[in-house]
């Protein structure tokens, strides 16, 4: 352990793992294969990672039992970070956590997520400092995580997420509680200040300069709810300075619109009727917007002066599934929305179809997805996901592995309907199979997000 980790001695990780009853046995000779065994680096982190755990929790008060953990951005969700100061006789002040070495705490902060950073950085101040450093350094790769949906309620000062990995929900205080959130990319909020008709870009979980991102003024003659239909971000800003923001905004006309980082102003083009578009996202450098009207899919490029349609793709077929047995008198009533979300295994562009009544009640009766197929610019009918699954919120939809992420349900749609628990339903029974109770989808909207840190 002493020379992959660069401490000078075995005994000081053993104390450390004592301090948190780690070993609660006499350490006694073993056979030499046994050492061997337990000398791995990936065992090294694993015991690394629970000392972080323990220390946050034990240290900080950090109740695992709270059902909700209120926090501020980069707080410690609910901690509240110290200063490295002297303290009375303790665990963590025999064990000079704070001297850890760099190596070691970059090697703790690889193997940690978001939410365990957030805590990491609670401990005192120089772990701040060191994950600070980390989080903004080139060589900082986020560990993959699953999307939190994310509930927001207008005017209200705080924003709900909820994690399915942890089973458990979150609130994130907010300043600007009279702004409105209009949509989620890349896990970036984007906000609307009604006074100086600004629209910005947020990452609710930075609190650094870095995690807002003042976007120009744009002209709204009309009803603020119907600024912004759609929005996405070609990249992540936490990654690079050098992404586009395309929105849907306004009605009739409609406008689609264009701003790339560093620029003092919107590129826009205004819709005819025919195009009026309900949904978007942005595959391999183009954006792919769904027209209401004419049930299309027209491509448009945005690297130029001037963005301009460069193909569309035939209508989305309309079929209502035979095992749903819709009667036929209310047929005409029922209601559809279009989403669209990227293959996370072949790059493929998926359009998830939801359809649902809003009379007498409202009833979401299923889904169905179709693949495009560039080569033949049409849409073909998919069975299943395999081993992938989608979110569905009020503002975006996301694809993710099932693989990467065993907790959820491969072949399956997440979803929340108008104040019902988030449902998975399962494409191949095509039918709901599950539900999360405690989490409860009647907010103004929804969006998933995967939590991110912005320099």
């Amino acid at each position: 352990m002493a020379e992959n980790l660069g401490l000078q001695k075995k005994k000081r990780v053993a104390t450390m793992a004592e301090s948190f009853g780690l070993h609660k046995k006499r350490r006694v000779a073993k056979p030499q294969s046994c050492v061997r065994q337990s000398n791995r680096p990936d065992r090294q982190a694993d015991v690394l990672e629970l000392i972080v755990k323990r220390l946050a929790a034990e240290s900080f008060g950090f109740q695992k039992k709270k059902r909700v953990a209120t926090m501020a951005p980069e707080s410690s969700f609910g901690l509240q970070k110290k200063r490295c100061v002297a303290k009375p006789q303790s665990s963590v002040q025999q064990s000079n956590w704070s001297d850890l070495h760099a190596d070691v705490l970059e090697l703790i902060l690889k193997r940690l997520a978001v939410v365990d950073t957030i805590r990491f950085k609670a401990v005192c101040s120089c772990w701040n400092i060191a994950a600070s450093s980390y989080v903004c350094s080139p060589l900082y790769e986020p560990m993959l995580q699953a999307p939190w949906i994310m509930f927001h309620y207008n005017y209200k000062a705080s924003l709900n997420f909820f994690s399915l990995t942890e089973n458990r929900p979150y609130k994130i205080k907010r300043d600007d509680k009279e702004d409105l959130v209009l949509g989620a990319s890349h896990g970036w909020l984007l906000n609307f200040n009604i006074e100086s008709k600004t629209p910005y870009l947020l990452n609710p979980f930075s609190s650094s300069q870095g995690g807002k991102i003042q976007l120009p003024w744009m002209d709204c003659s009309f009803s603020y709810w119907m600024v912004f239909n759609s929005v996405v971000l070609s990249s992540d800003p936490s990654r690079s300075k050098n992404f586009t923001v395309a929105t849907l905004n306004g009605f009739y006309p409609q406008r689609l619109s264009f701003w790339d980082h560093g620029d003092t102003k919107w590129r826009s083009i205004n819709m005819t009727w025919w195009n009026v578009y309900e949904y978007m996202i942005c595959h391999k450098g183009e954006i792919y917007a769904f027209s209401r009207i004419a049930w299309t899919v027209d491509v448009w490029d945005f690297h130029g002066v001037s963005p301009k349609q460069t193909f569309y793709i035939e209508s989305v077929p309309l079929t209502l599934h035979e095992q749903w047995k819709v009667p036929k008198e209310i047929e005409y009533s029922v209601e559809r929305r279009i989403f669209m979300v990227e293959s996370s295994l072949l790059g493929d562009i998926l359009i998830v179809e939801r359809d649902f009544l809003l009379e007498p009640i409202f009833f979401i009766i299923g889904f169905k997805v179709y693949k495009l197929n560039l080569s033949e610019g049409r849409w073909m009918p998919l069975q299943g996901l395999s081993d992938e699954a989608i979110l569905v919120g009020h503002a975006n939809a996301v694809l993710i592995s099932t693989r990467d992420f065993p907790e959820f349900e491969e072949n399956s749609i997440y979803y929340g309907g108008e104040g019902c628990d988030l449902r998975v339903y399962n494409l191949k029974e095509n039918k709901v199979i599950k539900s999360y109770p405690n989490c409860r989808c009647d907010a103004d909207s929804t969006c998933w997000m995967v939590p991110t840190f912005s320099p």
